[in-house]
């Protein structure tokens, strides 16, 4: 027994270590994007209801290097506020806005009735179609290095994730941060077909062989039923590197990080109680650690190299924030520093959040709660 905090601590340094590799082979691989091809994409944008910052991100979208065909607003009907909403700030765009109004079932998320109203608009002249979420605020350079392997057929989805900003956040939400900034330096495997709903570009042979339509017909993730049928049709997902999206706090983090984990649970349950087994040893390890440090030069040396690693981190993330347009201020940098120098914290948040998400039979999304039944058994509840 006595060589168990041993391994947990050994165990938490291989963890410790494989963050901090990815961390750098990210660092050392994200190249901003220099090639640009033109044709005729289609943006399809899902909403409900009043949406704070579409002022912002319309302003974005109109100053996009790649100028887009038109933006489709899938909306949940004509009385929807968001409808109304995108028409009064249609002027900021140097592109047509067209309305798309769902048909909604008790059978998928109200989220997934918007895309598949959108995407029964597209047609012929669309040399590419892509999703986007109303909660980014896209670099001028986005559209065209999502769309052009898409555009050029290089590619068949091409994706990125979001890089969430701590500015006015509070001190969960800090966490979460670190959280969703580390996995977004991870490798994303060809294998996997991972896709992220709030940037994901379609080429022609995507929208061809995937049938969007079909394949969000009675789900409740987008992002991940359309990962799930891209890797059975073997279509080729890119993940880019520099495609990190700022996306400011909102609140509620708490809610929508547990709401993200319980939809991973229900669609990757494999990686879901993976990342359950990998926080409980690396917070297992952290208490061992300290407590071997108390009486142990050794043990105290493994803390002084783990947060040495985890400054390394801190460094690249504000390297990469700079790098993808999104720097922060001083004192934001400080408080992701506090983040990164109390790992036990985050690591038992995290923790927390994940075990809160194991009772997955019922979601609330918005203004909709769903009885999850399975994967493809999805049930509005009224």
């Amino acid at each position: 027994m006595a060589s168990l905090p041993w391994l947990l601590a050994t165990i938490c340094c291989a963890l410790s270590l494989t963050a901090a590799v990815a961390a750098v082979v990210h660092a050392a691989r994200v190249r901003p994007a220099s090639r640009r091809c033109e044709g005729g994409v289609t943006l399809i944008l899902p909403l409900a209801g009043p949406t704070p910052a579409l002022a912002a991100l319309f302003r974005a979208l109109a100053a996009q290097t790649l100028r887009p065909r038109r933006l489709i607003v899938a909306v949940e009907g004509p009385a929807d506020p968001a409808a109304a909403q995108a028409l009064s700030l249609a002027a900021l765009l140097p592109f047509p806005l067209q309305l798309a109004f769902a048909a909604h079932t008790r059978t998928r998320s109200h989220k997934c009735s918007n895309l598949i109203a959108g995407f029964r608009q597209l047609d012929e002249e669309d040399a590419a179609a892509v999703m986007l979420d109303a909660d980014i605020l896209p670099q001028r350079w986005w559209l065209s290095t999502l769309a052009s392997p898409a555009l050029e057929g290089s590619w068949d989805l091409v994706t990125g994730y979001r890089w969430p900003l701590t500015a006015g956040a509070g001190v969960l939400a800090q966490y979460l941060a670190w959280l969703d900034r580390g996995f977004a330096v991870l490798p994303k495997f060809q294998a996997s077909a991972f896709a992220w709903g709030g940037s994901l570009a379609f080429s022609r042979r995507a929208l061809a062989v995937l049938d969007v339509p079909a394949v969000l017909d009675r789900v409740l993730s987008d992002d991940l039923a359309i990962g799930t049928a891209a890797r059975r049709a073997g279509l080729r997902v890119l993940t880019r590197r520099i495609l990190l999206l700022p996306t400011p706090p909102e609140g509620g983090v708490a809610s929508f990080m547990r709401r993200q984990m319980r939809i991973v649970h229900l669609y990757r349950p494999l990686l879901f109680h993976a990342s359950l087994l990998v926080f409980g040893l690396d917070l297992a390890g952290w208490v061992a650690l300290l407590g071997l440090a108390a009486g142990s030069g050794l043990a105290q040396g493994l803390v002084l190299g783990l947060l040495a690693l985890r400054l390394l981190r801190w460094g690249l993330q504000d390297r990469l924030g700079r790098l993808i347009g999104a720097p922060e201020p001083r004192r934001e940098r400080l408080r992701q520093l506090l983040v990164a120098l109390t790992p036990p914290v985050g690591t038992l948040v995290t923790l927390v959040l994940l075990l809160q998400a194991v009772p997955c039979r019922r979601l609330s999304w918005r203004h909709v709660s769903y009885a999850l039944d399975g994967p493809d058994r999805v049930r509005v509840l009224p």
